[in-house]
């Protein structure tokens, strides 16, 4: 933490600031960068869970393509049927693009946030 960072003021129930004292003699931190860690942690768990999602996104719309294209591929409905599954295919193929893109960005983002952080539970002691 550098000393030209931001200053504010916070206003925390007194059990909520028992925990972060307790926390920071635990770990040898000061209260200041057990926040900071505590922090941190939280965005990175979000962005992780965002990742999972989109993977868990992917996996379903790879799914469905391969349900579609086989029921195209198998030619035995009516003309319509098939042209209404073609644009269908074509839809989650652009979702899928879509996804990827976002999977990528996640990624990228995650892998920052992990070499940015400092190490799990570091002590000064």
């Amino acid at each position: 933490m550098t000393a030209d960072a931001p200053h504010f003021k916070i206003r925390l129930p007194r059990t909520l600031k028992a925990k972060l004292d307790q926390a920071s003699r635990l770990s040898g931190l000061s209260i200041t960068a057990e926040i900071v860690y505590r922090l941190e942690d939280s965005f990175a768990s979000i962005e992780t869970k965002m990742l999972e999602h989109r993977f868990d996104e992917l996996d379903t719309v790879n799914r469905e393509i391969d349900d579609l294209q086989a029921f195209i591929d198998k030619g035995d409905a009516d003309k319509q049927a098939i042209e209404n599954a073609r644009t269908q295919l074509q839809s989650l193929q652009r979702w899928h693009e879509l996804l990827i893109d976002q999977v990528s960005h996640l990624t990228m983002e995650v892998s920052k946030q992990q070499e940015q952080s400092p190490p799990k539970r570091a002590s000064r002691k």
